[in-house]
């Protein structure tokens, strides 16, 4: 389940061609959080362009950089070199990872992609990794009552589940389940038309 091997070379291509820029530009606004030495988790990173931004802010960083697809993790490899962040790169599920705790978690276009079940373990390792004072930044797409939202978001999971084996059906409430895990919204906005947001979310 949820496998992006198959459509890895072509993702940020048919993410740009449906979003522009929308996608990546949710993704960095709150990069203002990070500071100098933090100690970074990347989940679900797909093609490593986030990297490349990261690099960019000019601070030192130490980046564990996660996904489950093999063929994102090579892509994402081949962006390197870096002048400012140093990654650590793992094929492999989020419970794999050792007890780190980590200053900021980002999390864009990631909880999407899980049923209700496994959203809810995903969420409650979030927290595990997370440290007391540190930043969730989550990036995702969000119901609203706009029919071609509908419409969009409908023929998204169609297609991943076709070409991902994608696990989840329909797009969940995370901030249901974020709050319900402790989480409190910081702060929020809203790119292409209210379909995605961005956020930051702490521990209560």
């Amino acid at each position: 389940m949820n496998n992006f091997n198959l459509i890895a070379p072509v993702y940020d291509r048919l993410a740009r061609l449906v979003f522009g820029d929308a996608l990546i530009n949710a993704q960095m606004h709150y990069y203002g959080v990070l500071k100098d030495g933090d100690e970074v988790l990347i989940v679900g990173g797909g093609t490593g362009h986030v990297l490349k931004v990261l690099d960019q802010l000019s601070i030192p960083l130490y980046v564990t950089y996660l996904d489950k697809s093999e063929k994102m993790i090579n892509l994402s490899k081949s962006r390197a070199p870096f002048q400012n962040i140093e990654v650590k790169y793992f094929h492999a599920e989020l419970n794999t990872i050792g007890h780190i705790h980590f200053d900021v978690v980002l999390v864009a276009f990631f909880l999407d992609v899980f049923n209700q079940e496994n959203l809810v373990k995903v969420i409650n390792r979030l927290n595990q990794l997370l440290k007391k004072e540190g930043a969730l930044l989550v990036t995702d797409f969000v119901n609203t009552s706009k029919g071609w939202h509908k419409l969009l978001i409908g023929f998204m999971y169609l297609f991943f589940r076709l070409t991902t084996r994608l696990e989840g059906n329909r797009l969940l409430d995370f901030e249901f389940y974020l709050k319900r895990r402790g989480f409190i919204k910081d702060t929020c906005r809203s790119f292409f038309h209210g379909l995605i947001e961005s956020a930051i979310y702490r521990k209560e």
